[in-house]
């Protein structure tokens, strides 16, 4: 919307998308799990009753496949453009993601396993005989961006920027699954009209995150409280850091007809 020629005002919005990820599992357990599940599923008198109640048997190893449901949350964007000079041009820019939809990730197997057995005892809220709910309990925030563009002559501008990306994982639930804490994005590019119709853009970025994780600190990681952190727990009780790059290219052709 550009009600004067100095400014102009833009809203988009991306509705969520469903996606259907399916695969295969390995389980390994330690000789500390499987001795005594093993001992009293086929060594014992209450074997009988210990299958029959289906407690944990103490396999060494299960596999098959699963699958889990995972949406790709709405997206809302929002901005102000403002021409400052005839070459000089500031861009504000606001975006909402709704990471709050992955409050958890929801894995189905083919078939029991020993872990959801024990699991679904300890923590039912998270795992059922076949289904486990990996906890995450994000949250979706507000990011917000700052461009410049320089027109350097008539079919050629020059575009910089970076966003300030706020993180949707709160301190208490920083992981390695999504090792994206706050992060920073840098970017530049160009636009050149080809003719009246036409006109091409290119663009780079470099997107940098990093976050230290005292030991105890994440529930969904390193929390020293197992009783609750029973489901997802690698690193219980150690210091960890994640460390995220990415390099980001783009190439735009666009054609009014």
């Amino acid at each position: 919307w550009t009600p004067v020629p100095w400014f102009t005002w833009g809203v988009s919005y991306m509705s969520a998308s469903s996606m259907s990820l399916k695969g295969d599992y390995k389980m390994e357990y330690s000789d500390e799990w499987v001795q005594p599940f093993s001992a009293l599923s086929q060594h014992s008198p209450l074997s009988g009753v210990w299958n029959f109640l289906g407690l944990p048997r103490g396999l060494r190893e299960e596999t098959g496949p699963a699958k889990m449901d995972l949406d790709m949350p709405s997206q809302f964007n929002t901005g102000i453009s403002l021409k400052l000079t005839p070459a000089w041009k500031l861009n504000l820019d606001a975006h909402w993601t709704d990471w709050a939809k992955w409050d958890g990730l929801n894995i189905e197997f083919d078939h029991e396993t020993d872990f959801l057995r024990i699991a679904s005892i300890l923590q039912p809220e998270y795992a059922t005989d076949r289904v486990l709910t990996i906890p995450r309990h994000y949250k979706s925030v507000w990011s917000y961006s700052v461009g410049v563009e320089y027109q350097y002559s008539e079919p050629l501008a020059l575009r910089c920027g970076v966003e300030d990306r706020r993180s949707s994982v709160p301190k208490d639930k920083l992981d390695v699954l999504l090792p994206l804490g706050h992060a920073y994005l840098f970017g530049a590019g160009l636009e050149y009209k080809l003719d009246r119709y036409s006109q091409v853009d290119l663009s780079g970025g470099y997107l940098t995150s990093k976050a230290k994780v005292p030991a105890g600190s994440s529930t969904n990681a390193n929390s020293m409280d197992t009783a609750t952190s029973f489901i997802y727990n690698p690193y219980s009780g150690i210091n960890f850091e994640t460390q995220a790059q990415g390099l980001i290219a783009e190439v735009n052709y666009t054609s009014m007809f």
